[in-house]
């Protein structure tokens, strides 16, 4: 099993250099891809963003938007998911337990469990970008943010990213392909799913971009992933 130190990491000018390989599941077989798995290993790569053009440069954050405009967006997202946060907590429980931490920190609880899919303006602001409604709780806007904010905390170092650089993914018929827990970003060309074919998505929000996809009967199986394409899904 190869650890994450083990690799070394590439920037993102770096990752547009590499080569993309394709993905094909046979009919009736099971691959699976991931940070700790052998197979389609060569299209892994550990990938460090460090600023904002990066986002920008990997689809998450999209281009011709500028930093300030998304930035207010986050913060006014942050405020009303506060305001939300204060109008359903019970202060009176400060005064019964009598412990401010404690009550600190259950209002920054419930902040939080608000804030994390309440991205109103930066839905609004993608909306308005893309031409195409964009909700507040879409996976789109979730990982804009989570990845923005995961940049604003580690301003200097940045942050890191597994990526996969693949080409075409094909799914045959009554074929599986399993995306293990860990894997933050794909970018393909085409994805193809055929009949009875099914992409199983572990990982906690993966973005996934490819200039088509087509699913012939089954979709996408996964409450976690962000799928950006030219060309909708249709089935």
């Amino acid at each position: 099993m190869e650890n994450f130190k083990e690799r070394k990491l590439i920037s993102v000018k770096e990752l547009q250099r590499v080569k993309s390989i394709t993905v094909e599941v046979e009919e009736n077989s099971h691959i699976t891809i991931g940070p700790n798995e052998k197979m389609f290993s060569d299209a892994l790569h550990y990938v460090s963003i460090k600023s904002f053009e990066d986002l920008q440069e990997l689809s998450i954050i999209p281009q011709g938007l500028s930093k300030e405009s998304v930035l207010k967006a986050i913060s006014d997202d942050d405020d009303e998911s506060l305001a939300i946060a204060k109008k359903d907590y019970n202060f009176s429980k400060q005064s019964d337990c009598k412990c401010h931490d404690h009550v600190e920190h259950s209002l920054q609880s419930q902040f939080k469990n608000i804030r994390r899919k309440s991205n109103f303006q930066l839905a609004k602001l993608l909306t308005s970008h893309h031409g195409k409604q964009i909700l507040w709780d879409d996976f789109e806007a979730i990982h804009a943010y989570k990845m923005t904010m995961n940049l604003l905390r580690n301003p200097r170092l940045g942050f890191n990213v597994v990526y996969f650089a693949l080409d075409d993914i094909i799914i045959n018929t009554n074929a599986t392909l399993t995306v293990n827990s860990g894997t933050d970003l794909i970018k393909g060309r085409n994805l193809v799913i055929h009949t009875n074919g099914k992409m199983d998505i572990k990982s906690s929000y993966l973005f996934l971009k490819c200039k088509t996809a087509k699913a012939y009967s089954n979709k996408l199986e996964s409450h976690s992933a962000s799928i950006l394409t030219n060309k909708q899904i249709k089935n």
